[in-house]
């Protein structure tokens, strides 16, 4: 997963959606659930962070009027998911998920290689955020909280809204 700030920053290339198609093919070749767990939970990251990214949902839009009947505001999503997402031991991921069951969108976290749809396949994956280590620490050494304000800076809330109504479909 190519996750850290310092990545996006001096690599923009790598989150073009062909870096996908290269890891599954080497997923195949080494023959690894753990590197294809990797890519699948990362394929939700790569395409939600990078250009483009930092404007808050638009008032009004399905996602904001979903992030503010589940969590009051869109600012106060960021801050539950923030602070839950940086109290992972270890190494694991912070989720965004629409809920095919209830029609919310609900935070969720997985630890280690472990896969949202484990919990239930009424989860489908909106966003993700990667905070293993090799994420965030040559920007932010061990200070994940850090690295959890400045995300939000990049993430495409334009792409995890398609993402919404692609589930909604």
């Amino acid at each position: 997963s190519i996750t850290s700030m310092h990545f996006l920053k001096k690599l923009p290339m790598l989150l073009k959606a062909e870096i996908h198609k290269l890891m599954l093919t080497l997923a195949k070749v080494l023959n690894s659930m753990e590197v294809v767990i990797l890519i699948t939970n990362s394929s939700g990251q790569l395409g939600s962070i990078g250009s483009g990214g930092g404007v808050l949902p638009e008032a009004g839009s399905d996602l904001h009027n979903g992030l503010t009947h589940g969590f009051g505001s869109v600012e106060n999503f960021i801050s539950v998911f923030s602070a839950q997402t940086a109290t992972i031991q270890g190494s694991g991921w912070g989720w965004l998920a629409y809920d095919k069951t209830s029609g919310d969108l609900v935070y969720r976290t997985t630890a280690n290689q472990d896969r949202l749809c484990d919990q239930g396949p009424n989860f489908v994956p909106l966003l993700t955020i990667d905070i293993w280590e090799h994420a965030y620490y040559l920007d932010y050494q061990n200070v994940r909280p850090n690295f959890l304000t400045e995300i939000w800076k990049v993430v495409n809330w334009g792409k995890v809204a398609e993402r919404l109504a692609a589930a909604k479909a």
